[in-house]
């Protein structure tokens, strides 16, 4: 007589991420579609209770500027919409999801900052930009209320003799 004993996986494991996600920067002039970072989770389940999506959860301020494409056996973190105007930090909340039965979830918060690239010109607004004149370099006097300015510098010495 022959006993035949399958046993079946019981999803019993969350997902784990296998990185550190350390704080990441992409300048706001970058493409959509573009990888800002990638991203690994695993499961210790086998077959469909050890298989990973991606997504991104909802309510942060990054929500709906990223998006996540998955690969074989990663996923990217992706610029999904032109990220002009939106310099600063901005929170991503990515979530990784088993296929099993109940479907067993891990997240990790990834912070992207925006770098500002600077790629408006100066405009003028008031007054009129006809008044100025070219051949004078006349600029008619402008009175600000208050303006705050951020300076960066270095400083390189060189000695001499």
């Amino acid at each position: 007589m022959t006993l035949d004993i399958t046993v079946t996986d019981v999803n019993d494991h969350d997902p784990e991420w296998t990185q550190f996600i350390p704080a990441v920067s992409v300048r706001e002039n970058e493409k959509v579609g573009t990888s800002v970072v990638d991203l690994r989770a695993t499961d210790m389940d086998e077959g469909l209770n050890g298989e990973i999506e991606y997504s991104i959860a909802l309510g942060t301020n990054g929500t709906s500027l990223f998006d996540v494409k998955k690969f074989d056996d990663r996923a990217e973190l992706r610029v999904a919409m032109s990220l002009i105007g939106s310099s600063g930090s901005q929170l991503v909340t990515v979530v990784a999801t088993d296929k099993g039965s109940p479907r067993r979830s891990a997240s990790v918060d990834v912070m992207v900052t925006v770098v500002d690239m600077n790629l408006h010109r100066p405009v003028f607004i008031h007054p009129d930009e006809s008044v100025y004149n070219v051949t004078s370099r006349f600029l008619p006097k402008v009175t600000v209320p208050e303006v705050t300015v951020q300076v960066y510098w270095s400083l390189e010495i060189t000695p001499t003799g």
